[in-house]
């Protein structure tokens, strides 16, 4: 269960960046959602596993407010939610702090 806190701060968010592994492989998709207490709804999405969310504004930014929930994948009722196991906040970043050809990289996509 999510606290009411972090289900609030969640509202403040339409995107996020779903993380999955399938057969070794990992994968991140942009997938639109809504927070409540007990799961995460995961609109457009037909997968199960462990999975993390992480909220992100469309444009992702330096210093951007983010925080992340990870979890189990499941499909109930034909729609895919996450059942959380873990939320916590994600602190900013410089990307200064981070090596030139990862910040070209990701500036180039």
């Amino acid at each position: 269960m999510l606290p009411r806190e972090f289900v609030e701060y969640a509202a403040e968010f339409t995107l996020g960046f779903l993380a999955t592994v399938r057969d070794g492989i990992p994968s991140i998709e942009l997938v639109e959602f809504e927070a409540k207490p007990e799961y995460i709804l995961i609109r457009d999405m037909r997968k199960d596993g462990v999975a993390c969310l992480v909220f992100a504004n469309e444009r992702y930014s330096e210093n951007s407010k983010m925080a992340q929930v990870t979890g189990e994948l499941v499909m109930e009722g034909g729609e895919c939610r996450l059942i959380p196991q873990r939320a916590y906040w994600t602190y900013p970043f410089s990307l200064s702090s981070y090596p030139r050809e990862i910040v070209r990289r990701w500036r180039r996509r």
